[in-house]
């Protein structure tokens, strides 16, 4: 299989998150035909204790799967006279007695062989019933799927189409036309040059989708505004949508939490996507190429974001996490060909983040992945070209699980720690499931623990 291939079969991240709101919105979502690991999740429920006048319970879903999933939506029946009071570590939304759990960004990875698990009260006794999790039983049998008749984001062709500069159109206008029109949870918000881009960064709101047509724009696109838990605030277009700003950011989230950027290109820019102060945001399917400096940086305590199944290639640097922003995963995306410094770096300072089920590939000066945070989980990595290390290691509690690397005869270890004994307390930890070929002394400098 080609490296477009392997990039076009990682597992679709679960779009429950952001359906309502765009269908809400007048805009018709349908789902890649992509491999689908959400059918290796399964769910079991128990009663963990009485309350009053109900019960307190509790969902576990399972992974099977030797690869992490992204995302899930368990959704069961109620009988009638039973009600959820309050819920923890999901989001909630109810039709009646049919009711809907979704992960949170914090929650929404599932490890490989791994579990997450959400708790609830009821008033009533009555017991969950026609249990779901994204949209297969919670025991593993099919029930019925979105149409995936199309993708969200097109092609991955790394080729630059000519488009909309500054004030001028694009090569397909939207169906819309300029002006937004409101649903029930938000505006739907047609966008064709940088102009009209610029403005609809300004005014966004809780709700909005925000939806490029193809076509490049050229200009400093920045937003302060956050949506809601509750109403996220979309950008989204396809891959030949492309932000361009060779003097500075190619998109600044300056203060703006939740937000969802799905399926556009950022090129040409100084840097790419910059997260400041801006948390619980998620960039899905996004191309970063052609920056002098990070592809995407996430910094001044941006915490709890999801970057997930990206590219980010031809790049000065490719993903920063730094100043005390805590608990970001980085699941399922390719980095490389042609990154100039390191591909990955968790910076000092930051702490509790996932690395899991991405691609490292091509040469690295150092290392593919700097790592002086602590108490990261990496999971599932594939790194493989040519570099002296696969992780350079100086912070304390890192984990590492089931990754493989082919360091291509450069490199002595793929998880080189060193001597650090202000580490003792909380050591990292190299599992005998991590694979290493072309290293000239083996996987790791660390004893190995076996699983």
């Amino acid at each position: 299989m080609t490296t477009i291939g392997r990039l076009r079969s990682i597992p679709a991240m679960t779009w429950a998150i952001m359906l309502a709101g765009l269908a809400a919105a007048g805009i018709v979502v349908v789902l890649a035909s992509v491999a689908d690991p959400s059918t290796t999740l399964t769910a079991s429920f128990h009663v963990v204790s009485p309350v009053s006048g109900g019960y307190h319970g509790r969902y576990t879903i399972h992974n099977s799967a030797s690869r992490p999933v992204s995302g899930w939506t368990v959704a069961f029946d109620l009988p009638t006279g039973t009600t959820v009071r309050s819920v923890s570590a999901a989001r909630l939304t109810r039709h009646a007695n049919h009711y809907q759990f979704t992960a949170t960004n914090r929650e929404a990875l599932v490890a490989a062989h791994g579990d997450r698990t959400f708790d609830f009260d009821t008033k009533g006794s009555g017991t969950p019933s026609n249990c779901s999790v994204n949209r297969m039983s919670c025991a593993g049998a099919a029930m019925s799927k979105l149409s995936r008749d199309a993708s969200p984001s097109p092609t991955r062709s790394p080729n630059r189409p000519s488009g909309p500069r500054s004030g001028q159109p694009p090569s397909r206008t939207p169906s819309r036309g300029a002006s937004p029109s409101t649903g029930p949870t938000g505006r739907a918000v047609p966008v064709a040059t940088a102009d009209q881009l610029s403005a609809a960064l300004a005014d966004a709101r809780s709700g909005d989708t925000i939806t490029l047509a193809a076509g490049r724009y050229e200009g400093a696109f920045t937003t302060v505004h956050s949506g809601t838990d509750g109403g996220p605030i979309t950008l989204t277009g396809p891959r030949t949508a492309v932000l361009s700003n060779p003097s500075g950011y190619g998109l600044h989230l300056d203060g703006a939490s939740f937000w969802r950027l799905v399926g556009f290109t950022v090129a040409d820019s100084a840097q790419g996507v910059v997260l400041d102060a801006s948390s619980h945001d998620v960039l899905d399917g996004v191309e970063v190429t052609g920056t002098g400096a990070e592809g995407v940086l996430l910094r001044a305590a941006s915490s709890d974001n999801l970057v997930t199944r990206s590219w980010i290639h031809h790049a000065g640097a490719g993903l920063t996490v730094s100043d005390g922003s805590d608990r970001d995963q980085v699941a399922d995306n390719r980095f490389g060909p042609d990154i100039a410094a390191g591909y990955l770096a968790v910076n000092a300072g930051t702490t509790g983040g996932v690395v899991s089920g991405n691609t490292f590939d091509g040469a690295a000066v150092d290392a593919w992945v700097a790592v002086q945070g602590s108490r990261y989980t990496f999971t599932a990595n594939t790194a493989s070209g040519t570099a002296l290390v696969a992780y350079r290691v100086s912070g304390c509690g890192n984990v590492w699980r089931d990754n493989r690397s082919d360091l291509g005869g450069a490199g002595e270890y793929a998880v080189q720690v060193g001597d650090r004994p202000e580490c003792a307390a909380d050591p990292d930890v190299v599992y005998a499931s991590n694979t290493v070929v072309g290293a000239t002394k083996g996987l790791t400098d660390l004893p190995v623990t076996v699983n």
